[in-house]
């Protein structure tokens, strides 16, 4: 089977292009804590490494570390690496993350093209007991429903929990639960209650033997919902000692208007417009409210769509390289 990087280019998809940005912009904000630049970054670059792109020559980062469980493709990763200061580590993240060295403020972008499951939690387990305060965790999963062809909705209900429960594990699935939540619109919410009843269980056995001062908690910042083509979920926060807590207050991420601490979720949608279209609507903003934005022929909901990430919407074209 072909991995997901064969199959789909991630720099060109356009709503994840505008979560890489606005994600960007929520990194920069952790200067209170430390200076961006002296943080470690820590994702998995895929042979496209466009997250690696963009953190380093917008944030100035340097100390990069690639994650990349695909070791017969050792060579093509190391060919397209961008940069000498990305650290390729083979290997699954499970083995990875906890051989790293973890005094360092971190941010984490846990970016996997499957879905939420038993792997993903033990890896969300380990950047929670050992993350130092100050650091970003963000973690993105596939939150597409599972099909079984020619199922009624009963049976596609029962198949649903009943995978879901062996993925999760029985115990991880939250009280309550029933097939029905596991359908479209619906199993995002599931996957999310799930990673944050993960980070809260780390954090208890993890805060036990500490003082009320070193306490980690962890505040939720990132809650997305977007689909180029699967729908897609990533949720994250900052963890943070008790001493710290005013680092976060003057982090002002509330001053990101997609910024959700939430149950709502900040939908991207990157509509299909031409230059010219952006062009125009660009000159309108950011002073236009977006119901008296005016574009000839276009949706209203696209203008709307575009109106609220139209700092972070992609500019794709071809270039001819010699």
């Amino acid at each position: 089977m072909p991995s997901s990087y064969e199959l789909v280019n991630y720099s060109l998809r356009p709503a994840k292009a505008a979560e890489r940005k606005m994600l960007c912009d929520i990194a920069r904000r952790l200067e209170p804590f430390d200076r961006v630049e002296a943080y470690r970054y820590i994702g998995f670059g895929s042979i496209y490494f466009a997250d690696f792109h963009l953190f380093h020559q917008s944030l100035g980062i340097w100390d990069m570390v690639s994650i990349e469980k695909d070791e017969v493709n050792e060579p093509r990763f190391r060919f397209n690496k961008p940069f000498r200061c990305v650290d390729l580590k083979l290997g699954h993240s499970n083995v990875v993350l906890p051989q790293l060295n973890w005094g360092k403020r971190c941010i984490l972008w846990l970016d996997y093209d499957g879905k939420l499951d038993k792997l993903v939690l033990a890896d969300i387990a380990t950047v929670c007991s050992k993350a130092i305060s100050g650091s970003l965790l963000v973690v993105s999963v596939n939150v597409e429903p599972d099909r079984k062809p020619g199922a009624t909705p009963a049976e596609q209900d029962a198949h649903r929990l009943k995978s879901f429960s062996e993925v999760v594990g029985d115990e991880k699935v939250p009280l309550g639960t029933t097939g029905a939540n596991l359908r479209s619109g619906e199993l995002a919410k599931v996957c999310r209650r799930v990673i944050s009843n993960e980070i809260g269980r780390e954090l208890t056995d993890r805060n036990g033997p500490l003082n009320d001062e070193s306490k980690v908690h962890f505040q939720p910042l990132v809650h997305f919902l977007y689909a180029d083509g699967a729908q897609m979920l990533t949720v994250g926060g900052v963890l943070y000692e008790k001493r710290d807590e005013n680092l976060v207050q003057a982090c002002e991420f509330q001053e990101l208007p997609f910024v959700r601490t939430g149950e709502d979720a900040f939908i991207i949608k990157a509509p299909k417009l031409t230059q010219k279209e952006v062009r125009h609507l660009n000159s309108q903003l950011p002073r236009v409210p977006p119901d008296q934005l005016s574009l000839p022929g276009v949706p209203d909901s696209d203008v709307h769509d575009y109106a609220a990430i139209y700092r972070y919407y992609p500019s794709f074209s071809e270039v001819l390289l010699g």
